[in-house]
């Protein structure tokens, strides 16, 4: 598995701008550390990068809301428990979720919840009101994690290194005054299908890019 800094080095190659053996400033290394968590970024957005489903456990404590410990992409499922036993839990959409009800009713369970999708992190409401001694499991789909330094190790399912390092050659190929050739385009393309496909078989689902709720 390559570090960050290896991986932007073969990515620099690729695009000719560095020869064997050579290396790059540490100024065109942080350069190409920024393009790619920004295209990383753009990639979540769409959908396409994720791989796997992420669960988060909440101890309830009577609160009426709940911010998240990271903005997911999309809940997939929920449900709530005490006592060993679970009970799942609707996620709701905004037009349902103002429907008239008693908003004072508090229960070891609940009905509904209610993800508004606000940034950073998001928050999630639960109706009835739970009172404290259960626990929220929340399962969702997470943006793909960004890179903290040139340090870090690339440890990603199969195909995701070229995906990419086709992608990143795209984006800093004409920073450096040069086309991406036809080729590679067509090699970045062929990537991201390849990872879109084998996520969607792994999670049963297509990306959930349109499922990201508007923030209140």
């Amino acid at each position: 598995m390559p570090t960050v800094q290896e991986f932007i080095n073969s990515t620099l190659r690729l695009i000719r701008v560095l020869d064997s053996g050579e290396t790059p400033t540490a100024t065109e290394s942080d350069n190409a550390l920024t393009a790619l968590n920004q295209m990383i970024g753009s990639w979540s957005a769409a959908g396409v990068p994720i791989y796997q489903e992420s669960k988060d456990t909440i101890a309830l404590t009577g609160a009426s809301v709940y911010p998240l410990p990271s903005r997911p992409i999309r809940l997939t499922a929920a449900q709530v428990s005490y006592s060993g036993i679970s009970f799942p839990v609707a996620i709701v959409p905004s037009q349902q979720w103002i429907l008239p009800k008693d908003r004072t009713a508090t229960s070891k369970f609940a009905k509904e919840l209610y993800y508004d999708g606000t940034f950073p992190n998001g928050n999630v409401y639960l109706w009835p009101i739970v009172t404290s001694g259960s626990t929220l499991e929340l399962f969702s789909l997470k943006p793909l994690a960004q890179f903290a330094s040139l340090g870090d190790t690339i440890n990603l399912p199969p195909g995701y290194e070229q995906a990419l390092r086709f992608g990143l050659a795209g984006v800093l190929a004409p920073e450096y005054g040069s086309a991406l050739p036809a080729e590679y385009q067509q090699n970045a393309s062929q990537a991201m299908s390849s990872i879109a496909s084998m996520n969607s078989a792994v999670l049963g689902q297509g990306p959930p890019a349109t499922a990201v709720p508007a923030a209140s």
